[in-house]
């Protein structure tokens, strides 16, 4: 239980890191972004490591990185919406976990259809943007969503079950990257707002 806790905390602060990286803006004052990838990896490794509530160790991690990095991201009116779509998606995806080909990827694809169906529900609700601006958003949803199964999942198609992967050392070889990239952001980052002698 205490490597789950762990896992928990790490990949939530993952989902928020990558979600938080590269954001192009969309029409309703969104963003689109690759912190997907880190949800579906995060709900698939969570529901390996945690053999009870997968569910709500997938969906937290997914949900509160989100919507964590929607609030430091300056979009804190979305941060409600991303914390169901997001939890959503990651719990599904959790669930996934350990599953055989046609039942992982027929979860991880509700999943996906999940986050786009909140988002689509919560954006036409919204005064401000309206069903035109939910129905903008439903291709870069749907592609977002494409490409956090495809990143997140790997392609493994239910690998782990037959011994030739293993999720729990993806996670640590993606830590031990993240910390390099972390660690060479934050050098790079110094060193140039070191003044010029």
């Amino acid at each position: 239980m205490k490597n789950v806790k762990i896992a928990f905390i790490a990949l939530t602060v993952v989902v928020a890191l990558f979600t938080l990286f590269i954001r192009i803006p969309l029409p309703s004052r969104g963003y689109f972004n690759f912190g997907d990838v880190a949800v579906v990896f995060s709900g698939l490794v969570l529901g390996k490591l945690a053999r009870k509530r997968n569910f709500w160790w997938g969906a937290g991690a997914g949900g509160i990185g989100s919507a964590l990095a929607d609030i430091i991201g300056g979009f804190g009116m979305f941060a409600p919406i991303t914390l169901i779509a997001k939890g959503a998606e990651g719990g599904l995806c959790a669930l996934a976990s350990g599953r055989h080909k046609f039942s992982r990827w027929i979860l991880l694809l509700l999943g996906g259809a999940s986050m786009v169906a909140c988002y689509f529900i919560a954006e036409a609700l919204l005064p401000n943007i309206g069903l035109q601006g939910a129905v903008s958003e439903i291709i870069p949803n749907l592609i977002q969503a494409g490409g956090g199964i495809a990143g997140g999942d790997g392609g493994r198609n239910g690998e782990a079950e037959r011994g030739e992967r293993n999720e729990g050392s993806d996670f640590l070889h993606f830590l031990v990257f993240l910390n390099k990239w972390v660690v060479n952001w934050v050098v790079g980052t110094a060193n140039s707002m070191t003044p010029a002698d």
